[in-house]
């Protein structure tokens, strides 16, 4: 050691003390600074200085180490240390490797609600960030049972008020939650319909719940076994006096489908006897306390202090603050959800009230005259509870009198009526209140089994074991015995879990390993159970003789282990222990040559002084101390007798409760009256407890295993205070401080070389292997993706394990994944030459590589430690994410690209079949648009023809009259002018010249050419119409009716009679008068209709003009392929289309003057209907032109929209359906525009 170095040392009263060295001293001696200022001197004269002097860790505060096995240095004085600091800081939970440490706080912490719950289930089975909890464990067998398909169990372990049961129901509340969650949940059940047994013998059998409700009725079993199973002792106010087991049971699917439910010797004694401060079991108190005037009526209840099964000990409270009325109710609402109706419970109540009523019936004993012989009788002020308890029951109050103070004795040929004395009839009432209590206890515990057990159903099991914790009381007796004989073979089992069968695995499987010595109770174990010379053996041996009395088996054990060789370490209060033959169970490893070996010499583990063996008292040493038993009724507790008269009184009764509670036990005769052996004895208590328990032993055996090991923090059960020496004491009995030596030394997680190389065998397929060895069978098994199982049919695997182990290590370090520290060249080195070889050629440096980075490779399993196996999980985890994301992202473009191959393919065959139909939709349209234009276009004819056909007559002829009419009105307006004149003084009569005549018609005649009459296409070509200026009421376009025309004909031809009469009257007149010569000169008809003719032959011009101005327009703005309507080529060829600036000569006379107006006429008609048809067809230009810019604009708004959508079709490839179909509607659209524009 050395100077300034922190320490600890050993001390009598403080047990250890810090400090640091201030100087080494010559020999084992050190000068040492204490904490305090103080300066002592240590040293040793015989042994070694590390022994009472240890190293102490630079780290003062332990809150921030939830593990201690990370600590560089851990041993009892820092173990001790560190708990203490975080039981101070309120972590009560501390991890000691596998273990888990659990303190009893006596106070409630808020560290178990539902965020916690979902804290630790949410987190992965290696996440160590979470601080130590008793849901981590529970967590972590549940995701073992997930992921390895194995049965799991959790033994909670420790003394009595240790915190064994509380941490039992957190573990049962994190279970039950956590398997629920795979169930639906539904509408609250009503409870189970449940069958009552029916007769003696019979089962209770129910109806399971639905498994919704199944979690909270394996939660409530918990308030009934504690009513019915704890009580208050001294050291812990709900002390279990009953063992249980329950395996919770899971699906197929992981989901919590039921419970099995196992118990273990219920202390049936405490029913009649209780020390001092200890109260009876629960239900007796609470039913008193809770029961409502109805209940508290019909069963006679007093207060608790009036029964004598209850006021023994003067004790009736708990210290723990928990109130008996509202345990009553809360057991009441359990009976009530685990589906046991209303008139169950009430009969349930009332065995428990009738065991009451039964313990104050009080015996007295009455001497006979005749034999002088006691007989016991009932005391009569306490007839009235046997009426009571007798009702209770249903029986009769003289059978249960015969009962208690008779038994009948079976002879060969007769039965025999025997009455018992006042002390036997005590015993008998006691016997049987006990056996009433013990049968009622058992019946509901099958009860509750067949509620929440189902077999069919389980795939995998989580077991956790609640069993009563080792007990050193005042007086100790059989019970106590039983009881630290089941703590010592649990703590056999932890010994062989955790040290003997791991120290074996490491011996077996050949791996470097130090063998590490540890506590072992077997000879605390050989003691009880061998034979034939064991305490049990003997137990049951005196139990069968016929005078066998517990004084008798005690001498027989002095006798055995204490009268043959007298030990001399044993003097004063302590016992000497005998040597015995000092042979190792089959299970414990022997260690290998060189190893420290423990002396065996002093191994006897029964003692006992002289004054104890005056007493009859002995002293066993347990795994957790010395206990001392007393003389105690041991005989009669390990037979368990049950009278003939107490079974035939419960199969007598009225109540089928009651019939069953003692049906399953054979009666056993009470007192035997000869030597004879009887068959009706059954097995004994401690042989049917060490059955039950090697049954235990075997169904954890087959389970993975995990401890919690509770501690006591002080035996006064106050908060916030640690007693460091009762801490310690239960630390070394528990084997913790061994257990952090293997778990320091040792390799916590083995996996098979089949796991392994199905686990992390693509790391060798990720190495670049030389092409020999690719072809190996080994490469070829693992590149085929062939299971190793396949492999190991042909080869053994640990060759192919070395060299996948190599390339872990290689691969382990690039990644730099190691969190204990980076692997050194020489490791790597060492691996990546046995990579490149295909196998291990110096193995003493690969087998050294692989311990330093913390694993090694045995026979049959690859040994990690458990950081190295996290990081080695963790960085699995990650490079299979990886290489699964690679292949993920090919597998998914591979998908895509097949998926949009076929949508593609169905596109094309979609649009194929879009434009044959488009395409035949669009001939059926050609071909009605022709039959409708045609047959349009024979109506319009048809129509045409005849209005032609009536106009021209009727236009004539109106014409001629309205002529001949004005001719002849002036004709007869002259003649009477000139008639009216005097002869002698006018002037010479001047009769109007045809050609003034002549003139005036032209005048009248000639007027501005009419609008032209609009033609079909068809007739546009057809000759001009002789147009004749209409009259007001009738339009050239309109045909009159043919009344009219007939009236107007006969009309016109009597006027026209009468006009000729007249004529011919005017020119006989002017031949009888004078004929006046006229001067020649120019005819002015001619002349009046010359000017005229010249005025049409203007206006004809400047309709021309126009004509082939907009003729100019709508050729330019014509677009190519237009089908324009024009004037046939027979009117672009006539003279009144083309452009005619020339005159026509001069008429030389009134007829030609006619036909020349009348050429102008037409050809002005022909020119007004050509224009029009022109301005039409310019406004429909028109018309198209903006029909056509608003389809170019649509197809430019929709271009960037085809190319967005592609673009995103080329990352999304339905999108690629929608692009063809705003394609083809694009396409359908610019069709259609180019439809409309031609």
């Amino acid at each position: 050691m050395e100077v300034d170095a922190r320490i600890w040392i050993e001390d009598d009263e403080a047990i250890w003390l810090s400090g640091v060295i201030e100087e080494c001293l010559d020999g084992d001696f050190v000068r040492a600074r204490l904490d305090d200022g103080s300066v002592i001197t240590r040293g040793v004269v015989d042994g070694k200085l590390e022994q009472i002097i240890h190293l102490r860790n630079d780290q003062d505060d332990f809150t921030t180490v939830p593990d201690l096995i990370s600590l560089q240095y851990l041993h009892e004085p820092e173990l001790l240390y560190a708990v203490c600091d975080r039981y101070a800081h309120d972590l009560i939970y501390t991890y000691i490797g596998e273990i888990l440490l659990s303190f009893n706080p006596f106070q409630r912490l808020d560290m178990y609600s539902h965020k916690y719950f979902q804290t630790y289930a949410a987190s992965s089975a290696q996440d160590m960030s979470l601080p130590p909890h008793v849901f981590a464990i529970a967590a972590n067998a549940f995701k073992s049972l997930c992921d390895d398909k194995m049965n799991q169990s959790i033994l909670v372990s420790g003394e009595s008020g240790a915190g064994k049961t509380e941490n039992t129901k957190f573990l049962m509340q994190y279970l039950t939650q956590v398997g629920a969650m795979g169930v639906p949940s539904s509408s609250p059940a009503k409870p189970s319909v449940v069958k009552r047994g029916g007769g003696r013998g019979k089962k209770p059998t129910a109806v399971h719940a639905p498994p919704g409700q199944i979690q909270t009725q394996i939660l409530q079993t918990n308030p009934i076994l504690e009513a019915f199973g704890n009580a208050r002792t001294v050291r812990n106010d709900n002390s279990s006096r009953f063992g249980k087991f329950i395996e919770l049971q899971f699906g197929r699917h992981h989901t919590i489908v039921g419970a099995k439910l196992s118990v273990y010797l219920l202390e049936k004694i405490r029913v009649s006897h209780q020390s001092d401060n200890e109260r009876n079991f629960h239900i007796f108190y609470e039913l008193c306390a809770g029961a409502d005037d109805d209940l508290a009526a019909h069963l006679s209840l007093l207060d608790a202090e009036d029964f004598v099964l209850l006021n023994e000990s003067g004790c009736f409270t708990r210290r723990d603050g928990v109130d008996d009325a509202a345990q009553f109710h809360e057991t009441s609402q359990a009976f009530t959800d685990m589906g046991i109706l209303a008139d169950e419970q009430r009969s349930i109540y009332g065995i428990v009230a009738a065991l009451l009523h039964l313990g104050n019936v009080a015996l007295d004993g009455e001497t006979c005259g005749a034999s002088n012989m006691e007989h016991a009788s009932i005391r009569p002020d306490s007839l009235h509870h046997l009426d009571t308890a007798a009702a209770l029951l249903g029986v009769s109050s003289v059978e249960l009198t015969c009962a208690l103070v008779t038994r009948h004795v079976t002879t060969t040929k007769d039965k025999i009526m025997v009455k018992l004395s006042s002390g036997q009839a005590t015993e008998a009432k006691q016997s049987l209140t006990q056996s009433l209590f013990g049968g009622l206890f058992e019946w509901i515990v099958a009860r509750l089994s067949s509620v929440i057990r189902h077999d069919a159903e389980s795939a995998n099991s989580i077991g956790i074991l609640d069993i009563f914790g080792f007990e050193n009381l005042v007086m100790n007796g059989f019970e106590q015995l039983c009881i630290n004989y089941a703590n010592e073979r649990l703590q056999a089992q932890f010994n062989d879990l955790v040290f003997a069968k791991e120290q074996r695995m490491y011996q077996a499987e050949g791996i470097e390993w130090k063998y590490i010595d540890y506590p072992d109770n077997a000879p605390c174990l050989r003691l009880l159970e061998d034979k034939p010379t064991g305490i049990w053996s003997l137990l049951d041996e005196e139990g069968m003789l016929p005078k066998g009395s517990n004084e008798g088996w005690i001498a027989k054990l002095y006798s055995q282990y204490l009268d043959t060789i007298l030990h001399p370490s044993f003097d004063g209060d302590h016992a000497a222990s005998t040597s015995v033959k000092s042979r190792r169970r089959q299970s414990e490893p022997v260690p290998p040559k060189g190893c420290l070996q423990l002396d065996k010499s002093s191994d006897r583990p029964f003692q006992a002084t002289n004054h104890q063996r005056v007493e009859y008292q002995f002293v066993i040493s347990h795994f957790a101390g010395n206990v001392m038993y007393d003389k105690d009724m041991y005989l009669e507790k390990n037979q368990d007798t049950m009278p003939a008269e107490a079974v035939e009184l419960c199969g007598a009764s009225t109540n089928a409760i009651v019939q069953a509670l003692l049906s399953k036990k054979p009666p056993v005769a009470a007192q035997r009256l000869t030597r004879q052996p009887s068959n009706l004895r059954s097995a004994s208590v401690s042989s049917q407890f060490k059955a039950q328990l090697d049954e235990l032993i075997v169904v954890i055996g087959r389970t993975q295993a995990r401890f919690i090991r509770c501690i006591k923090s002080n035996d006064a059960g106050v908060p916030t205070v640690l007693d460091a020496p009762r801490v310690l004491q239960q630390l070394r009995s528990g084997g913790v401080l061994e257990a952090v030596r293997i778990a320091r030394a040792g390799y916590a997680v083995r996996v098979d070389h089949a796991k392994f190389l199905d686990a992390f065998g693509f790391f060798l397929r990720l190495q670049r292997l030389p092409s020999q060895l690719k072809k190996t069978p080994t490469t070829a098994s693992l590149s085929s993706g062939v299971g190793p199982h396949k492999a190991a049919k042909s080869q053994d695997l640990k060759p192919l394990v070395e060299w996948t182990a190599a390339a872990v290590l290689v691969q382990f370090h690039r990644a730099s994944w190691s969190s204990s520290g980076t692997i050194s060249d020489d490791v790597v080195a060492v691996a990546k030459k046995v990579v490149e070889q295909g196998k291990v050629g110096d193995r003493p440096a690969f087998l050294a590589s692989c311990g330093a980075v913390g694993f090694q490779i045995g026979q049959t399993k690859v040994f990690f430690r458990k950081d190295v196996y996290n990081d080695l999980r963790r960085f699995r985890l990650v490079t299979r994410h990886r290489y699964i994301t690679t292949i993920q992202q090919h597998i998914r473009g591979h998908l895509a690209r097949q998926q949009a191959a076929r949508m593609k393919e169905a596109v094309r065959c979609l649009q194929m079949w879009m434009r044959e139909r488009l395409a035949h939709r669009a001939r059926r349209r050609r071909g009605a648009a022709v039959l409708q234009s045609w047959a349009r276009q024979i109506l319009a004819v048809t129509q045409y023809k005849k209005a032609v056909a009536g106009i021209p007559r009727i236009q004539k002829w109106w014409r001629h009259r309205r002529w001949t009419r004005l001719f002849h009105q002036r004709i007869l307006d002259a003649a009477k002018e000139a008639k009216s004149m005097a002869r002698h003084s006018l002037p010479p009569v001047q009769v109007p010249s045809p050609a003034q005549s002549s003139q005036q018609v032209v005048h009248e005649v000639v007027v501005e050419a009419p609008a032209p009459c609009p033609l079909p296409p068809a007739t546009a070509a057809a000759a001009p119409i002789k147009v004749m200026p209409p009259d007001a009421s009738c339009r050239p376009d309109e045909v009159p009716p043919r009344r009219e025309v007939d009236s107007l004909m006969v009309s016109l031809s009597v006027e026209n009679a009468q006009l000729k009469q007249q004529v011919q009257q005017l020119q006989i007149q002017q031949q009888h008068q004078p004929s006046v010569a006229a001067p020649v000169a120019a005819d002015p008809s001619v002349e009046f209709a010359m000017v005229h003719i010249r005025a049409l032959a203007s206006q004809l011009v400047e309709l021309q003009l126009q004509c082939a101005m907009i003729q100019s327009s709508v050729d330019s703005s014509c677009p190519s392929g237009a089908n324009l309507v024009l004037p046939s080529p027979e009117a672009m060829e006539s003279p009144v289309v083309a452009l005619d600036l020339a005159l026509p000569p001069p008429p030389t006379s009134l007829t030609e003057a006619h036909g020349q107006l009348q050429s102008l006429v037409a050809k002005i008609q022909v020119a007004s209907f050509t224009l029009d048809q022109l301005e039409r067809q310019k406004q429909r230009q028109l018309k198209l032109q903006a029909q056509e810019a608003q389809a170019r604009a649509v197809v430019q708004t929709l271009t960037p929209v085809v190319a967005t959508v592609r673009h995103v079709a080329s990352y999304v490839p339905v999108v690629s359906y929608v692009v063809s179909q705003v394609e083809t509607k694009v396409h359908v659209s610019q069709q259609s525009w180019c439809v409309l524009i031609q």
